[in-house]
């Protein structure tokens, strides 16, 4: 058989020629994501150090502490906690308690950070890259054809030709076989012809076909069937996915959901912090807790319903001698929003059951005298449930956040949720921090569940009075519109067009 036989091997089927199709896709996936972030720091870069000190203020921030910052995290927290094994203890503690604080904030926020595709497409280019300069460095002609470093052309050939018997294509009809004989042909062509050689990894540097990047099971006619199944789950997949993803939806309900559990996490966290409740919130909690269960139970209010429900009802045990009494407090009683209907559901049901519900109510909720001690956390634990504490508020905030740019016009209960939240922090810091306490600072803590639930009770409200204003915004400028096609009619009329 010729040194030059009639078998090249092509290059479309290769894996070294998939791997660089892929590196070069990659590598074009990563100038696309990281080329605008690269501008917008140059620019911000330059914007930072070219403006004056005073004039900085709090707007502007350095984008090279943000990257130092987020390169530094992960070392950071892995140092922390080799400081601080109890943090971590804590922080297992305070989610295996609260699995759903734990699915619902921490989880979805390790997931974001550990696949995000920028991070995922570098992690990707180096390999690929890796995988590229490594087929590149090892790649020993003379090992491949089984000859000394020193062997002779004459050597070369009779090797060649020796393995070529054994696995061309022509004797030899198994993948591995032409797999070897591909190789043997580059290391022959490497070593006896350099120019063709040369000319022929320059052809499959250059090849960007999609014959050169498809790797051999999709070229092989046996697997024919799965990759056109294949095929066309991509084609079905890739629109699915992207209409997953931009599909118009409502998201306020989302963003106000998160708002809602704000006071129970709030009231949680505080616990762990060591800060005691202030008896009388838990009785009204209690209190509007038990009503709106009665409500539900009763058709009064629907299954999604939350406390901001029943935050300005009175005391379950007032709330029953109310109900009991409709005669005496049926204005009261419409004021909390019931109608004839149901003041006549809750008498009949109270008159029947309610003295045995309010013994039971108060059996379970005892009250109070004094208010407990506040019981501090070490200051390795604090540390870590305050950062566990951190992740929970930050998602309100952002969805805060969302939530004014959402709605039509400005409502100013998101605002003061997040002033709220940087308020809790201070506190907590004076706290901890002191030597001593102080007990109005203890006490500023102690109020805090009650403000986030008053806050809360403002948002629903506050966003139902934005979207009546651009209601009446908006049939104000239709009529506007329609005043003024009827002015021009009258004019054209006038004017004989």
């Amino acid at each position: 058989m010729s040194s030059g036989g009639g078998y090249d091997g092509g290059i479309g089927g290769s894996d070294e020629s998939f791997t660089a199709f892929a590196f070069a896709v990659v590598s074009v996936a990563v100038l696309l994501m990281y080329l605008p972030w690269l501008t917008r720091t140059i620019m911000g870069t330059y914007k930072y150090y070219t403006t004056t000190p005073v004039r900085r203020g709090d707007v502007l921030e350095n984008p090279l502490v943000e990257i130092a910052s987020s390169w530094a995290f992960i070392p950071s927290v892995l140092l922390t906690l080799a400081a601080s094994p109890s943090m971590l203890v804590t922080g297992a503690n305070i989610c295996m308690k609260d699995k759903v604080f734990f699915l619902r904030c921490c989880m979805p926020k390790f997931l974001r950070f550990m696949i995000r595709p920028k991070i995922l497409v570098l992690w990707l280019w180096f390999v690929l890259f890796s995988s590229t300069m490594y087929s590149t460095l090892t790649f020993d002609p003379h090992s491949i054809l089984g000859v000394p470093s020193t062997a002779s052309t004459g050597d070369i050939k009779k090797a060649y030709r020796a393995l070529s018997k054994i696995y061309h294509p022509d004797q030899n009809k198994t993948e591995a076989a032409r797999v070897v004989y591909v190789e043997l042909r580059r290391a022959y062509k490497a070593l006896v012809d350099r120019e063709a050689f040369e000319e022929e990894e320059a052809q499959r540097q250059q090849e960007v076909s999609v014959g050169v990047g498809l790797p051999r099971f999709m070229t092989n006619q046996e697997n024919g069937g799965f990759v056109l199944f294949g095929l066309l789950g991509v084609l079905f997949a890739v629109p699915f996915g992207l209409w997953y993803k931009f599909r118009s939806n409502n998201q306020i309900p989302k963003l106000v959901k998160h708002a809602h559990l704000d006071r129970e996490r709030v009231e949680t966290f505080l616990g762990i912090f060591g800060i005691p409740a202030d008896p009388k919130y838990l009785e009204r909690c209690a209190s509007q807790q038990k009503i709106l269960e009665t409500l539900k139970s009763l058709g009064l209010a629907p299954s999604t319903a939350t406390l901001s429900m029943v935050i300005n009802f009175p005391s379950f045990v007032e709330f029953v001698a109310r109900c009991m009494e409709p005669e005496k407090y049926r204005t009261a009683l419409m004021n909390l929003g019931f109608e004839d209907q149901g003041i006549i559901t809750l008498q009949a049901h109270f008159t029947k059951v309610g003295p045995d519900e309010v013994d039971a109510f108060l059996a379970a909720h005892p009250p109070i005298d004094t208010t407990p001690q506040a019981q501090l956390l070490s200051a390795a634990d604090y540390r870590a449930a305050k950062y566990l504490f951190e992740q929970h508020t930050q998602q309100v905030d952002d969805a805060m956040e969302t939530l004014v740019q959402t709605l039509p016009f400005e409502v100013r209960t998101p605002r003061k949720l997040v002033a709220l939240h940087k308020e809790i922090y201070e506190l907590l810091d004076l706290v901890y921090k002191a030597e001593k306490p102080l007990l109005r600072h203890v006490q500023n803590l102690v109020d805090m569940p009650r403000r986030v639930g008053e806050l809360l009770s403002e948002l629903e409200p506050e966003m139902d009075k934005s979207y009546r204003k651009s209601i009446k915004q908006y049939m104000e400028q239709q009529a506007q519109g329609k005043v003024q096609r009827r002015q021009m009619k009258m004019m054209h009329r006038q004017m004989g067009l």
